[in-house]
């Protein structure tokens, strides 16, 4: 969602330029004036021209920007697996991230419940469903009774 919001600003941005390159190009081939508005004319496209500059440096320093944010956000997402990959692997949860990857639907309850029927333990399930630990032992002391 985001690279696509970044893509349809920059997009955006592109025809910004393309409409100030054009005004400028009408001011200069515009018609036949008198010399003060000439002047004036050149005056307001030499402005506008520096403007334009900056907005194509901008745009470019974003492409910039945006081509490292992927890049770490690759490293880090890497990074990340291989850390769950490590965690799953010594807490005896492996395939538990996994299981419920795809039910974005399930609330912490429904999977706290779950994972207490497949017998992980309690610290464990804390970890997992982001719920802290004295309300993961009150949800298996109540599904006792």
């Amino acid at each position: 969602m985001i690279n696509e919001a970044l893509m349809v600003w920059l997009l955006a941005q592109a025809v910004i330029e393309l409409l100030l390159c054009g005004s400028i190009l009408y001011l200069l081939y515009g018609g036949k004036r008198n010399k003060k508005e000439v002047t004036l004319e050149t005056e307001k496209v030499k402005k506008l021209m520096l403007s334009c500059n900056r907005v194509v440096h901008k745009h470019h320093a974003l492409s910039d920007l945006w081509e490292k944010v992927e890049t770490r956000g690759a490293a880090l997402k890497a990074c990340m697996n291989d850390s769950d990959r490590r965690h799953n692997s010594s807490a005896g949860i492996s395939g538990v991230r996994n299981h419920f990857a795809g039910q974005r639907g399930i609330s912490s309850y429904e999977k706290t419940a779950r994972l207490l029927e497949r017998g992980v333990p309690v610290g464990d399930i804390a970890a997992q469903v982001g719920l802290p630990r004295g309300e993961v032992e009150l949800i298996m002391n109540l599904r006792k009774r």
